[in-house]
């Protein structure tokens, strides 16, 4: 998933003991991924610049103490998951590890060591569901955003649907009115060229009271 499925799964282990650093990572000679262990905070920070999934850390080191590597492991990842191991447990470091939504608090020296590796494959499989989860999102928000054009591309398309199917409407009704008043039109023109050379006064009288009757319907149509 995204930088953890182009190189190999990481956990860095601190503690400044020898013994238990070598302990804790003896267990995971094993494991599907990668161990890098380390003695100071110092040198786990630089080990966490080149990558880190779960961290495994001693609340107190001579440097920098636990929390700070966590604090310092999230900016450098996000979903980075930590655990913290102490010799020395309290409330206030308890309260702290909550906070920071610390994966898990363990007591050093564990009473179980293969606990300890149950813990870290937790935390591993935590993150590779926070993992596929997020990238099912992100494909969720690619789909709506393709959702959300093509259905902005359907408004327009329907949108220039209405306006031609308006504009074949309005056609239609022209040439319907076109038809309509074209008959009234012609005897108006024949009868207005007929009274320019008709003498006989009754007739050209007959003629306009036609003239007028044509263009009422004409009046009429135009209404309706």
């Amino acid at each position: 998933m995204g930088e953890a499925g182009e190189r190999q799964r990481r956990l860095i282990i601190v503690d400044d003991e020898p013994v238990i650093l070598d302990l804790l990572a003896g267990v995971f000679d094993d494991a599907a991924f990668e161990v890098v262990p380390c003695a100071t905070g110092a040198e786990a920070m630089a080990a966490m610049d080149e990558g880190v999934d779960v961290l495994l850390t001693d609340k107190n080191l001579p440097d920098v103490g636990g929390i700070d590597l966590v604090k310092y492991a999230r900016e450098t990842r996000p979903d980075v998951q930590c655990l913290i191991i102490t010799g020395y447990p309290s409330l206030d470091t308890a309260v702290q590890a909550m906070h920071l939504e610390v994966f898990d608090y363990i007591l050093k020296p564990p009473k179980d060591i293969f606990d300890v590796r149950r813990k870290v494959q937790q935390a591993f499989d935590k993150q590779e569901v926070l993992r596929e989860n997020r990238s099912l999102m992100d494909d969720l928000r690619l789909k709506n955003a393709e959702l959300q054009r093509t259905l902005e591309k359907m408004q327009a398309l329907q949108a220039e649907l209405i306006q031609s199917e308006k504009l074949a409407g309005i056609g239609t009704l022209a040439a319907g009115i076109a038809h309509e008043i074209s008959s009234p039109l012609f005897g108006i023109m024949g009868l207005a060229e007929a009274i320019v050379e008709e003498d006989d006064l009754d007739l050209v009288r007959g003629y306009a009271r036609d003239i007028v009757e044509y263009t009422r319907s004409i009046r009429d149509i135009v209404q309706d």
